[in-house]
């Protein structure tokens, strides 16, 4: 796949060589409504093209307390083995937010040689979501593709963002037609889990603005240098041992025993297990992870 930062190689007029069908959408999360409006987009006339977008309205306006499902990263990553061809990306700036509908055509998609463009039944974009699909219509044939439901609704991302963060993750997986994954980096925690509970953690600092599901034991999968291993994930403030004042995720990792502090991992969330709860006695909590430990083995068979 190759990939285009928009606003440089637009200056560069580096991105019409060949004729794309463009898919538009910010695309956070590419869940199953997504990828379907990419499949209906192939075809032997002309290069499969995402158009999305670096950053969030999040980021500018702060109006939302969530973070994101995907990263840009994490999108090159699904749309590689949706084999895109092209990815345009803009960096959502607030310039680009308060930019005309017209403006946003004619700056960035007329630079583009398109064939066709795919868009969603509701697709809206430019300045206060005024552009739609009858304006493109004027500039561009336009495929709209009807939403994939899910229970009579349309499949969306902030359905999904509810999801993960009411601790469902299940259904949040089944609309993403993935497992939902973190990106992070291991540190040094408090120990407690060596030194007290015998069963130690894997500190993990998430590397980006991603949603944090709600605080709860997880059967995991964490990914360390391209093998893949087992895991028990607490979300939480450990209230039993030292209580935390904020929220930390910490991973028992079933068997790896090499030292991973510093490795850059990837963690997937496959099934919750149950809430954090504050425990009477050291010992209670050890024959608790006990439990969850077998728990997550048979959830994860």
């Amino acid at each position: 796949m190759i990939e285009y930062d928009l606003d440089k190689n637009i200056l560069e007029k580096n991105v019409s060589k060949e004729k794309i069908n463009l898919c538009l959408g910010f695309f956070d999360g590419l869940h199953v409504g997504h990828k379907f409006l990419i499949q209906q987009a192939k075809s032997p006339k002309a290069k499969l093209a995402v158009l999305t977008f670096d950053g969030s309205l999040k980021q500018i306006t702060k109006r939302r307390k969530e973070g994101l499902i995907t990263t840009v990263d994490d999108r090159r990553e699904c749309l590689t083995d949706l084999n895109v061809d092209f990815l345009y990306v803009i960096n959502f700036t607030y310039e680009v937010m308060q930019m005309s509908p017209v403006d946003f055509i004619q700056k960035y998609l007329k630079a583009l040689n398109i064939n066709q463009i795919y868009v969603g039944e509701d697709f809206r974009f430019g300045r206060k979501a005024k552009g739609d699909i009858n304006l493109l219509k004027q500039y561009f044939d336009v495929q709209v593709v009807n939403y994939i439901l899910d229970n009579g609704k349309k499949i969306s991302t902030s359905t999904i963002i509810k999801y993960i963060v009411d601790g469902e993750i299940m259904r949040a997986n089944r609309l993403l037609g993935r497992d939902y994954f973190i990106k992070g980096q291991v540190v040094h925690g408090f120990k407690v889990g060596t030194t007290q509970t015998g069963f130690p953690t894997a500190n993990i600092a998430m590397i980006d603005d991603y949603v944090v599901p709600q605080n709860g034991v997880y059967a995991t999968r964490i990914e360390i240098d391209g093998k893949t291993y087992a895991s028990m994930t607490n979300v939480g403030v450990h209230p039993t041992i030292n209580k935390l004042k904020s929220p930390i995720i910490e991973t028992n990792i079933f068997d790896c025993y090499s030292d991973i502090y510093g490795k850059k991992v990837k963690l997937f969330f496959v099934k919750y297990i149950r809430h954090e709860k504050k425990f009477k006695s050291i010992d209670q909590l050890k024959k608790q992870l006990i439990d969850d430990r077998e728990n997550i083995r048979q959830a994860l068979d």
